[in-house]
């Protein structure tokens, strides 16, 4: 995600882990926010956002309607 000349794979690495499918690990995390604080792409910065504010707002076993309005809210932040 963080190394692949082609931003195609870029893009698709991100995606396919923007929702913890290959964990939560701290490496991951940190490649997020290398993502989040020096990449210029739009949509690279949303999946990072999407990703960090996923781990920080527990979700648990709540409703989506009682998180929701915080995570997104977080994703924001995160993007300004």
């Amino acid at each position: 995600m963080l190394a692949d000349p082609d931003t195609r794979v870029r893009m698709r690495c991100a995606g396919g882990m923007m929702w913890g499918q290959a964990g939560r690990s701290k490496q991951v995390t940190e490649a997020f926010r290398h993502v989040l604080a020096t990449s210029t792409n739009r949509k690279m910065r949303q999946r990072a956002a999407t990703y960090l504010a996923s781990t920080e707002i527990p979700r648990d076993s709540l409703p989506y309607r009682e998180w929701v309005s915080v995570w997104e809210s977080r994703i924001g932040a995160l993007l300004a």
